[in-house]
């Protein structure tokens, strides 16, 4: 049977991008500090960085379960063949 590499934990992760996510939070919060175009532009690109990073988390999700399952057939399928020595 293939092993997967050793990977942090899910919940590892989570936490650890819920807290940069905090970070960017106040970070933007402190933005009305600077000139209200500035702030909108810095937000919007922020926004959209998110937006782009949970849409690729999804897909990988997508994709890991995928090669998951691929894996799991050709383990089976490497033991139905008979051994031809």
């Amino acid at each position: 049977m293939t092993r997967r590499p050793c990977h942090r934990p899910t919940q590892g992760r989570d936490g650890d991008r819920s807290d940069r996510r905090a970070v960017v939070d106040v970070r933007l919060a402190r933005l009305d500090r600077r000139s209200p175009a500035e702030a909108a532009l810095v937000r919007e690109h922020v926004q959209e960085e998110l937006r782009l990073a949970d849409e690729n988390r999804l897909a990988m999700i997508g994709t890991t379960r995928a090669l998951a399952k691929h894996r799991k057939a050709t383990d089976a399928a490497i033991i139905e063949v008979p051994d031809s020595h």
